[in-house]
């Protein structure tokens, strides 16, 4: 069996799998105001993340709908604690110029890593 895509086929077995991952409304111009940049107050309360006035897919890093990630609420506090702890005993710095390319995976990835350095507070 052949699955159709961009002109070309695709051979497919019992053994293919396809993951999709749509980062685009994470980038677009009508959700954000400077889509690309780094921003994390636009997730404070107010900005232009804040969950009682942006669309409701607008930010979607575990799905959404029936289809939803069933340890999102865990992954969104584990996140918070390990960054918070790491805060607390150093200073992150980024080693690196620029910002990394993105790399479409399961998750959206830092293409090349993302070195840092930590320094003791």
């Amino acid at each position: 069996m052949a699955i159709p895509g961009r002109g070309r086929a695709h051979p497919s077995s019992d053994t293919s799998a396809a993951h999709a991952r749509d980062s685009r409304p994470h980038r677009h111009p009508g959700f954000w105001p400077d889509p690309a940049g780094f921003d994390p107050r636009r997730f404070l309360p107010g900005g232009a993340a804040d969950t009682a006035t942006r669309h409701r897919y607008a930010f979607i890093p575990f799905g959404g709908g029936r289809r939803a990630c069933i340890g999102a609420s865990f992954a969104e506090l584990e996140t918070v604690l390990v960054l918070a702890t790491m805060a607390r005993r150093f200073r992150l710095e980024l080693t690196a110029r620029g910002m990394p390319p993105p790399r479409a995976q399961v998750t959206l990835r830092p293409g090349r890593g993302l070195p840092m350095r930590l320094r003791h507070r």
